[in-house]
């Protein structure tokens, strides 16, 4: 691996990093064989993240030409897609700005700081996305209308990556303007926390949904239903566990990933009390250790959540009747097949996936 200094930075300088950085000589010996297990595998594990969510994202364009739905589930992918690509790109080709320069014969440091600025708006925006669509199901009005549109949310992602974008190239240009990465990092904090808040509220609601429509079914002598391996009918009760699993995971990361976010601007790097002082080997190796395995977890969260709706052969779906099927089902016979008839999917997978009706959104 060639050694190539950052360019711009005379010999014996450290760069502006998008966030401090240690001293390379003296952190590289003091971490020895942690260093390079910390890049390598990292990097192996988003590059193989990114191929796993690119053969999902072909699987999800063919179904999507066979039954004209999952929109939702190609953009959440090819999101996903370009996440784990960066990431990869970004470890793989100047972990973190060292002077190691791996695949390519230089590595200009703005090209370093775009990979890393770009991930982050992939996970809000995935993260985001899934929870609109928890939004769609309950038909829940969590906020005003003009906030709980397809039109603002579109806006606000696109925002986001655009600062993020805009903010890592001035930073790479210009030195003085680091508060901008700061700023990043704060939307991104404020942002992922009143996601992880809405989400544990929406999660809530269609846990609360389904209980009670079973409920409502279990007293009307009604059984839900749905088709075996074999083709066979057969008698399901919903099983949220796996949506309350999921929803818990996902807040849990969301909540971490903000608090190592809040960490790192005040504790690890200093931005605000040193500036000049870089930060200590071991904490800063720790941090980024502990922060790339939040977003893999997070990334495999989501790539479990949004795209595997589409599979209607490996996933079954719970069957679980809508408000207004309930209101005819009390007219209906007790236990007539009629009634089962109409149920539709609705709320969860059985796997603990989105359903099949986000497909549409």
């Amino acid at each position: 691996m060639a050694n190539v200094e950052p360019r711009g930075v005379k010999t014996g300088e450290r760069a502006v990093a998008v966030e401090p950085i240690p001293d390379w000589g003296p952190a590289l010996r003091t971490w020895k064989w942690a260093w390079d297990l910390h890049w390598i595998g990292f990097g192996s594990l988003f590059t193989l993240f990114a191929v796993y969510s690119f053969i999902t994202f072909i699987e999800t364009i063919n179904i999507k030409r066979r039954t004209k739905r999952g929109k939702l589930s190609l953009v959440i992918t090819s999101l996903l897609v370009i996440f784990g690509l960066v990431r990869g790109l970004f470890l793989f080709i100047n972990p973190y700005e060292t002077k190691q320069c791996n695949l390519l014969p230089k590595c200009p440091i703005i090209v370093s700081r775009i990979l890393f600025g770009i991930a982050l708006p992939c996970i809000t925006a995935s993260f985001s996305l899934v929870h609109y669509a928890f939004l769609q199901v309950i038909k829940l009005k969590l906020y005003p209308e003009r906030l709980q549109s397809g039109k603002f949310l579109t806006g606000v992602i696109v925002f986001h990556f655009s600062l993020s974008i805009f903010a890592e190239t001035m930073v790479s240009l210009f030195a003085d303007w680091k508060t901008l990465g700061i700023l990043c990092q704060s939307f991104y904090i404020v942002f992922y926390f009143c996601l992880s808040i809405s989400f544990i509220y929406s999660g809530g609601k269609i846990v609360k949904s389904v209980q009670k429509n079973h409920a409502h079914v279990i007293r009307l002598g009604i059984t839900s239903v749905r088709t075996g391996a074999d083709g066979k009918v057969e008698a399901y009760r919903p099983n949220v566990s796996k949506l309350v699993k999921i929803t818990y995971i996902t807040v849990f990361l969301g909540f971490a990933s903000c608090a190592l976010q809040l960490y790192s601007i005040i504790g690890v790097n200093n931005m605000y009390l040193d500036r000049d002082k870089p930060p200590k080997p071991w904490p800063w190796l720790i941090f980024q250790t502990l922060y790339r395995a939040v977003e893999f977890a997070a990334a495999c969260t989501l790539a479990y959540v949004g795209p595997r709706q589409v599979g209607p052969k490996r996933f079954q779906f719970i069957r679980c009747p809508f408000s207004t099927c309930y209101k005819e089902n009390q007219k209906a016979p007790t236990g007539s097949n009629d009634s089962n008839e109409r149920f539709s999917t609705h709320l969860v997978s059985g796997d603990g996936s989105l359903p099949r009706k986000l497909q549409t959104v």
